[in-house]
């Protein structure tokens, strides 16, 4: 049974939105329809010609109007960069018919079958380009990493790692149990070797910041290095995680004491510590980071630790190694990674302890505990 005009009109409306060719529309018209008068003409009456006429110039018009859209929608969509939306496309095109806006979805739904585009986010109507470009990396012909940067730490922690150019070493610690004191340690060894630059919060302030150094005992004349503080002499807020990046000193050995990352979005601390690195040459950066007591990590969990290449916790009395990308540098052993110490005269920090096993040094807490309640076997700590 032959098909109906309109029926037929439909069919060829989808086919051509499709951007289906000339010689692709006349070979459809004629397999559906034996009379079309383009192929038949001589055997057609002037009424069934002049519809089926109407119908190629109709298709030719949805044609060439879907193309011109599809055109002008593809071409913003290469401007783009990132994500944008469905609506976004509506107008940078101009769309404002209902025929325009189904060319536009037609012709996104089309990318993304094409793997041309993705959709991204909960809400719909959201995409991002793909870009599937790669470049592989040459290591072959790698320069390398660079000189590593060496100096003297408290309780030599860091023999236990190496640090190369645009290192970041995370030091976590809880408020009031040292991490300044720590800090102002490697300052005092470094500062005559290394440019340095100490970052520090508007808390501590100028006055704080001058009693905390002497208690190393020592002239204040012969400290050496860049004081930053979070607010300059107006008050006026001059960094904070928002910025910290474009202060950076790129071949200093750069000091942040403190980090914090956004309240509502303590993980976004990952991407601040990753444009910190983006921002150093030949420098590495020191960031201390405030953590919960008995916490592994400081604000932001485990995204504090993502960007480091050496990552310790401080409580009182206790400094752990909780990540090193480095370990093959490490000649006492992975399993060593807690050490004792404290915080004598002269606010040098002393170890209390040679480097132990947590585990190790539980088991022996738990035997010592079964001896003093009368227990000499020491089966029922292995239990």
């Amino acid at each position: 049974m032959e098909l109906q005009p309109v029926e037929l009109l439909k069919i060829i409306k989808g086919y051509a939105l499709q951007g289906a060719s000339d010689n692709s529309i006349l070979s459809l018209l004629e397999h559906l329809s034996p009379h079309t008068p383009l192929i038949k003409e001589k055997d057609k009456d002037l009424k069934t010609n002049n519809i089926y006429k109407e119908i190629l110039k109709i298709v030719a018009g949805e044609r060439d109007r879907a193309r011109n859209v599809t055109h002008d929608l593809k071409g913003y969509i290469d401007t783009t960069d990132g994500t944008f939306s469905l609506n976004e496309c509506y107008n940078a095109i101009g769309a404002t018919d209902t025929k325009e806006k189904s060319i536009i979805r037609k012709t996104l739904s089309i990318m993304c079958t094409k793997k041309e585009l993705e959709k991204v986010g909960t809400k719909t109507g959201t995409y991002v380009k793909v870009d599937t470009s790669i470049e592989y990396t040459d290591f072959t012909n790698s320069k390398g990493l660079g000189k590593p940067i060496k100096f003297e730490t408290p309780l030599n922690v860091g023999d236990r790692t190496v640090f190369f150019p645009r290192s970041i070493w995370g030091l976590a610690g809880v408020t009031g149990n040292g991490k300044t004191t720590f800090v102002m340690n490697i300052i005092r060894n470094i500062q005559n070797d290394f440019e340095t630059v100490y970052f520090y919060e508007a808390e501590l302030g100028p006055g704080a910041l001058q009693q905390k150094l002497g208690y190393f005992q020592c002239p204040l004349s012969s400290w050496k290095f860049k004081a930053i503080c979070t607010a300059n002499s107006n008050g006026v807020i001059q960094w904070d995680s928002s910025n910290i990046h474009q202060k950076i000193h790129p071949n200093a050995i750069n000091i942040i004491d403190y980090l914090e990352p956004p309240e509502d979005k303590p993980w976004t601390i990952y991407h601040i510590m990753k444009k910190i690195a983006a921002a150093l040459d030949q420098g590495m950066a020191i960031i201390l980071i405030q953590k919960k007591e008995g916490a592994k990590f400081g604000l932001g969990g485990d995204w504090s630790a993502k960007a480091t290449s050496f990552y310790t916790s401080l409580e009182w009395g206790v400094l752990k190694i909780e990540k090193n990308s480095y370990q093959q540098e490490d000649k006492i052993g992975r399993d060593f990674k807690a050490i004792d110490f404290e915080i004598g005269a002269g606010s040098h920090v002393k170890a209390k302890s040679g480097w132990y096993s947590e585990e190790s040094k539980r088991q022996e807490e738990k035997k010592k505990r079964y001896a003093d309640a009368g227990f000499e076997d020491d089966t029922f700590v292995r239990e």
